[in-house]
């Protein structure tokens, strides 16, 4: 099989064809992921790069199909991706402690016109540092929590 098709690409959702010999490398192909079949079935399918012996072309590059996938739902595969994100960055109490008491310090900075300063040097790059105020010019503090839309 010499052909396959990008199932997310700038021109849309299986818009663009691509040739087994357009693929430059395994990295490349990676990249181009997910890549189905040219036929109506569209199947799954990996990249095989060309293979050479003594010199010359054994076996030119081609799609292979992928066993076990008889078809690929996009929808589905980003609404399980977007669930796993959503629990893994789900908040803690903790996590919700801590933004809590960031807050309140850096409001109650801000409230009696303190700063926080920063300063950074690096020795390999300059023998200057980088240094400033991360409250220089805030009148307020707003608290954003995650949300899922």
């Amino acid at each position: 099989m010499d052909k396959a098709i990008i199932v997310f690409s700038r021109k849309g959702l299986f818009q663009k064809t691509l040739s087994a010999f357009d693929i430059r490398s395994r990295e490349h192909a990676r990249k181009l992921w997910p890549l189905v079949s040219f036929d109506e079935s569209r199947q799954m399918v990996t990249w095989v790069s060309p293979s050479f012996e003594n010199g010359r072309l054994r076996r030119r590059a081609h799609f292979r199909v992928l066993p076990t996938q008889t078809s690929y739902n996009p929808k589905q595969h980003f609404d399980n991706q977007e669930n796993h994100r959503w629990n893994t960055v789900k908040e803690s109490t903790e996590h919700r402690l801590a933004k809590e008491l960031i807050t309140a310090e850096i409001s109650r900075r801000l409230n009696y016109g303190l700063g926080m300063p920063w300063r950074f040097k690096d020795k390999d790059v300059s023998n200057f540092p980088f240094l400033g105020n991360l409250l220089l010019g805030a009148d307020r503090v707003v608290r954003l929590c995650c949300t899922k839309i």
